[in-house]
């Protein structure tokens, strides 16, 4: 229960943060906040983590296409 809260506190605390600078906040900034940490989220990214994330967004959209 108390790491459950941890969390929550620390994803609430960078909730409005914009990593990559793009005017938008949505999954790819929490992304980079889970890999980089919210003070550390504009730097760069692993190419591999980059990728695996694209392509697991990717593949929701297209599930969720299917679904109409």
């Amino acid at each position: 229960m108390f790491s459950k809260r941890t969390c929550n506190l620390f994803l609430h605390a960078f909730i409005n943060w914009d990593c990559n600078g793009d005017g938008v906040i949505n999954c790819y900034d929490y992304m980079a906040i889970h890999k980089k940490g919210g003070y550390g989220c504009t730097g760069e990214l692993p190419f591999q983590y980059v990728t695996v994330f694209n392509q697991c967004v990717a593949a929701v959209a297209a599930h969720q296409g299917h679904q109409g």
